[in-house]
């Protein structure tokens, strides 16, 4: 098996994250997130009383970032496992 470089895989999955919550926060901005909640939410059979709340720069900012480092960890993580598993399979 090949080795996978972390920070190679940690900036695709961190940037991947960060687009999809970038949408997310798009849809926020332009109004149509409560209407998505309320479309997606019975389909994983959810019935709760969700709301969004109004949208904020800040919150976004914060948001994307957060999704961005936690992506970035994530496929770091991934890595650090899968090389290990990459020396003991030799």
């Amino acid at each position: 098996m090949e080795k996978i470089k972390g920070n190679k895989l940690g900036l695709v999955l961190g940037f991947f994250f960060a687009i999809i919550h970038a949408l997310w926060v798009l849809a926020v901005g332009i109004g149509i997130g409560q209407s998505f909640l309320d479309w997606i939410m019975p389909r994983h059979f959810i019935d709760m009383a969700y709301g969004v709340l109004p949208f904020s720069f800040v919150t976004a900012l914060v948001i994307i970032i957060a999704a961005f480092v936690t992506g970035y960890l994530a496929g770091w993580l991934f890595t650090l496992l899968w090389n290990c598993n990459c020396k003991m399979k030799k």
